[in-house]
């Protein structure tokens, strides 16, 4: 690095913020995208027209990426030729970089290839999105609503189905398995029979919960019995007692 510091590497974030703004050449803010803390590299990379420099960064700055949906958006809406989107889309180490750069893809073969041969099956479900040939685009989401992982690509590829009896029998098949209150609730929203949501999962102990609590005055204080109440069977039980002043 040398003896002498880039300016907007000061440790007054101020400052450093300031020097970001005064950089011209691409390549010097491309450095400070890559190098510099979370705010220096975020206006950088506002900064950044270089589409070749903008994949790089897209590419390979995970941390920048992490929990921050925000930070992939200001990227992805900076590309713009589709041979950097294409580079990001194929190559780039956090997902939903890859994801975003494939919304904005525009070429069917390239877009049928992700569909068809992708090894992220929420990748292959965006491409499939995209596609003109709505015959193939059926086969890819049958594919990934039968195979695919994770679970909510499975459940939103089986929305996408033309064949809703396939859907149905498609979210009955999950139901019979799934572990948690969030793929449930989506399940039994989706589900046309609620009694197959019962047998699939109320059978099995596998309930849909929601809490109450009865309460009674008793002089000075109130007596508080919670339950919960699976929102299908109505199967309710007993959790526990307190009191409380009134």
């Amino acid at each position: 690095m040398g003896l002498f510091k880039p300016a907007w590497m000061n440790k007054n974030e101020k400052k450093a913020l300031i020097a970001v703004k005064k950089l011209t050449d691409q390549a010097r803010i491309a450095r400070a995208a890559q190098e510099g803390s979370s705010n220096i590299r975020l206006a950088a990379i506002k900064k950044l027209v270089d589409q070749k420099l903008l994949a790089g960064i897209a590419k390979d700055a995970v941390e920048l990426f992490n929990n921050n949906y925000y930070n992939i958006i200001i990227v992805i809406e900076k590309l713009t030729d589709q041979g950097a989107l294409y580079d990001v889309a194929k190559n780039a180490r956090h997902i939903d970089m890859r994801c975003a750069a494939v919304e904005k893809l525009m070429d069917q073969g390239v877009l049928t290839d992700f569909a068809k041969n992708d090894e992220n099956d929420e990748v292959r479900f965006i491409a499939a999105k995209k596609l003109i040939d709505k015959t193939l685009a059926q086969e890819i989401y049958i594919d990934i609503a039968q195979n695919g992982e994770p679970l909510e690509v499975r459940i939103n590829a089986a929305g996408e189905l033309t064949n809703q009896n396939l859907a149905q029998e498609i979210y009955a098949n999950i139901a019979s398995y799934v572990n948690n209150d969030y793929h449930r609730e989506m399940l039994f929203e989706r589900l046309k029979d609620k009694n197959v949501f019962i047998e699939r999962c109320c059978n099995k102990g596998n309930h849909l919960w929601f809490y109450k609590a009865d309460t009674a005055q008793r002089g000075d204080f109130y007596d508080v019995d919670e339950f919960r109440v699976c929102k299908v069977c109505g199967k309710k039980e007993y959790s526990g007692s307190y009191s409380r002043k009134a």
